[in-house]
């Protein structure tokens, strides 16, 4: 790795970092992003952190001092600032040096300075910032009783156990409401910095907050951080995400807007001519060697175009093997929330990874499955049939053999997917699809072996197995149609449609079982010869097959035929016309809203593909397709966005032409149609007359 220092005084970089031991050092960008670096392996980053309030503090404080070990001169009375320092050096301790336990942080939170020639304490929290934190957490203080300073003191405080107030209030919904609105302007400004950081337990107020199912304050915390920089707090509430979108807060939509940003390096990438296959995500550093970059995404070209570069701040969580990254995935397949994949950062990330896991899906289900159903159908429908038939017997058991094997390796994919899923795994009506072709492989062949020892099974029973087995072997394939982004909204709209189709077939069922007993109690006073229909749940059938057309009304019997006839009527109408002409509207409606938000429900299938199959990748892949505990840089070429842009303007303005042109057309219709009926009227009246 290549350390980015562009025109920057060899003094200045060296104010910038200090050594921690003979292979190790750690260094400050200009913007704030710390490394630690080991020399002996290539110079490889170890650890990250974005330091806050960096850019905040005496401006360019590195040109004239040591910035870690000789700092700005301070005044023991500029609490504000000590505060200040403390916070930064907790956040690096935290994340740089991987500082857990309260024993390592102790020296972090409270010591002294003596970097001067007098010696101050230096903490992290003073004793009356401490008292006033529980005197409001108890009710007794009011932040209306406190000015803007001492608001801001008591925000950065960090008391032992790295609890802020914030973590404090959690339990004061009204209070930390409060708080945050009085840090934060109406307009979307942050008008007093707010840090949100784990403590030594590794929970945020949100995690505290989830805790007590207080969903109304975390909704507003999203809403105030959506307004910070990078790294702020993504890395301390990513094991949340899941729970944001279960629980369908809000304010989360429009925080993943917010997670697009630019570094300090990034917004210097403003022109370049991409190569003509331009990765359109690159996994980086939030420092990184900038010619590196642009070596991977651009060509030498005296043409330029603009374009426009910018981290996810989402860290870690597109990568396959992030602890959060299954649970992430999970919740997406499973809302009902369409917004979510409108939003460009989840649709990123579906994109990022959605390759990987169709081509696992091609090469380890898709591809052996379509081998699988070539040799079933065969030994179906051609072996077995003809097994007394000289030939076939000598291929029946391999070919039967075979099909075990297939149906081995199936079962077994489903058993690796329930073990990482757990009961999730039930959820899925996919899942049972895929557990019954090899079930049903493994019947047959048990039954096979018995008719071997003697043991018979009856007709019936063999043959509804091979038809349930051979239905859902075809089934089957409408589940692989879901790879493909061309058919994958079409099998969403199905299984749509007929979800919004279950009130209704209840509706439709109690009037089939309605009528078909009524057709059944007067049957049975006709002789038997004469009855149309002989039990009940013939009776309902009787009624399902008049709804379609299929009846014979001088089949009715003897016994109350005119009633008989009525309640063909009736049923005919309120079945076959009204009850299917609302399945018609129903469809109707589910197939318009479906289609307005096709290319969500294709995002979805697409998540819902790779929560389902990410096991399929094996380990090794997963390790090497991407690095880990990085960021996603998203490379946006922005007149080809514009292009875009410029194209959908044009087929709305002529959308609009077209819908302005039918309204002029439909006004002189109807004023020619009023002066015709003027005429005709004038016309009849002098007639009259």
């Amino acid at each position: 790795m290549k350390i980015d220092l562009p025109n920057q005084s060899i003094c200045t970089v060296l104010n910038r970092m200090k050594f921690i031991d003979d292979e190790t050092f750690q260094i400050v960008s200009e913007d704030g992003i710390e490394k630690i670096i080991h020399i002996d392996d290539g110079f490889k980053e170890l650890e990250f952190n974005y330091r806050p309030l960096f850019t905040t503090s005496p401006s360019e404080e590195y040109m004239e001092f040591h910035y870690y070990t000789e700092r700005e001169f301070v005044t023991a009375y500029d609490s504000t600032t000590w505060l200040k320092r403390k916070y930064q050096q907790y956040k690096t301790s935290y994340y740089l040096k991987n500082k857990r336990t309260n024993t390592q942080m102790y020296g972090d939170l409270i010591g002294f300075d003596m970097s001067y020639s007098y010696i101050y304490t230096s903490n992290s929290f003073t004793y009356i910032h401490w008292t006033m934190i529980e005197q409001i957490s108890r009710g007794e203080l009011k932040f209306s009783q406190l000015d803007q300073k001492c608001i801001e003191q008591l925000l950065l405080t960090i008391l032992p156990g790295g609890n802020t107030i914030l973590h404090l209030l959690c339990d004061k919904e009204d209070a930390l409401i409060e708080l945050m609105q009085i840090a934060h302007s109406k307009d979307g400004k942050i008008l007093l910095h707010m840090p949100f950081i784990p403590n030594i337990d590794g929970e945020t107020p949100i995690h505290r907050c989830i805790k007590k199912s207080d969903f109304k304050s975390i909704d507003v915390m999203l809403k105030y951080l959506k307004l910070y920089p990078i790294d702020h707090h993504s890395r301390a509430i990513k094991d949340l995400y899941q729970s944001f979108i279960d629980q369908k807060l809000p304010e989360f939509i429009p925080y993943l807007d917010s997670r697009l940003l630019q570094t300090q390096q990034l917004r210097q990438i403003t022109k370049g001519s991409l190569i003509d296959d331009c990765p359109e995500f690159v996994v980086s550093q939030l420092w990184f060697d900038q010619n590196t970059l642009q070596e991977k995404i651009m060509k030498p070209k005296p043409i330029e175009n603009r374009i426009l570069c910018e981290i996810l701040d989402m860290p870690g969580i597109y990568h396959q093997n992030d602890k959060d990254f299954l649970k992430f995935y999970q919740s997406l397949a499973s809302t009902d929330e369409p917004d979510y994949f409108n939003k460009k950062a989840i649709q990123k990330l579906i994109e990022f990874n959605y390759p990987l896991v169709k081509e696992y899906i091609i090469i380890k289900l898709f591809g052996p499955f379509c081998v699988f159903q070539l040799c079933f159908s065969i030994f179906q429908n051609l072996v077995m049939e003809n097994k007394a038939l000289q030939g076939y017997q000598q291929v029946y058991f391999p070919l039967l053999a075979v099909n075990l094997i297939f149906a081995v390796y199936f079962i077994h994919n489903e058993i690796r997917q329930f073990c990482l899923q757990g009961t999730k795994y039930f959820q899925s009506y996919w899942n049972y699809i895929d557990m019954i072709p090899p079930l049903g492989i493994f019947a047959f062949t048990i039954i096979t072996v018995l008719s071997e020892y003697d043991y018979e099974i009856d007709e019936a029973t063999k043959r509804s197995i091979q038809a349930i087995t051979t239905f859902f072997m075809w089934f089957k394939f409408l589940y692989f149609l879901r790879i493909f982004r061309s058919t994958s909204y079409l099998i969403t709209m199905i299984f749509e449609v007929i979800y919004d189709m279950r009130f209704f077939f209840a509706v439709l069922l109690i009037t089939m079982i309605a009528f078909g007993d009524s057709f059944l109690s007067i049957s049975y006073g006709n002789n038997e010869l004469d009855r149309f229909t002989h039990s009940f749940t013939d009776s309902i059938i009787y009624t399902y097959r008049m709804i379609l057309g299929d009846f014979e009304t001088d089949k009715f019997g003897e016994v109350a035929k005119p009633l008989v006839i009525i309640l063909f009527l009736l049923c005919t109408i309120f079945n076959m016309i009204v009850m299917l002409n609302l399945l018609i509207a129903i469809i109707s409606e589910s197939f318009a809203r479906i289609t307005a938000k096709a290319d969500q429900a294709v995002y979805q299938e697409m998540a819902s593909m790779i929560a389902e199959n990410s096991y399929l990748i094996p380990a090794s892949k997963k390790r090497s397709y991407a690095e880990q505990n990085q960021y996603l840089l998203i490379v946006n070429d922005l007149e080809q966005i514009e292009i875009k842009i410029s194209e959908q303007a044009m087929l709305d303005q002529v959308k609009n032409e077209i819908m302005e042109e039918i309204r002029i057309v439909k006004e002189q219709n109807e004023t020619m149609h009023k002066t015709l009926l003027e005429k005709i009227n004038l016309i009849i009246s002098e007639n009259k007359k």
